[in-house]
């Protein structure tokens, strides 16, 4: 085979992959928005690079069990498991730039806590004071 038609299928090829990676990370944008409103900035924001670390272990594994160990997923679909190991590594790479936002366990429970007393005084009606103000 000639270099030209080797170089030209492979530019064919890498076409095609490129396309398929813009979908997949179009998705996995779409997917991560959901999943934000699911798990909230908290979530990732305490754990930091140690969660991601430990999640991403965690899906490592279970591709593991299924690649080589010939184990059949049962409560995960192999893409389900590929999305969230790229989403840790693009997620840490947020982290390793400075880019994700900082939150400190203790501010993230008081929000927490004054939400939770807010809810509970507006479902009976309660007038509620927090740190000196009116409710919210």
């Amino acid at each position: 085979m000639s270099d030209q038609i080797e170089s030209a299928m492979w530019k064919a090829g890498y076409d095609a992959v490129a396309r398929a990676l813009k979908i997949i990370l179009k998705d996995y944008l779409e997917l991560w928005a959901k999943k934000q409103n699911d798990y909230g900035a908290e979530n990732i924001a305490v754990t930091r690079e140690q969660g991601l670390t430990t999640r991403s272990i965690d899906k490592t594994m279970r591709l593991k069990r299924h690649y080589i160990d010939g184990i059949e997923m049962q409560a995960e679909s192999i893409d389900n498991a590929w999305v969230d190991l790229a989403g840790h590594g693009l997620i840490g790479m947020v982290f390793s730039r400075g880019q994700w936002p900082k939150m400190e366990l203790e501010d993230i429970l008081k929000d927490a806590h004054k939400k939770m007393v807010l809810g509970i005084a507006q479902k009976y009606g309660w007038q509620v004071t927090i740190d000196g103000g009116a409710d919210e």
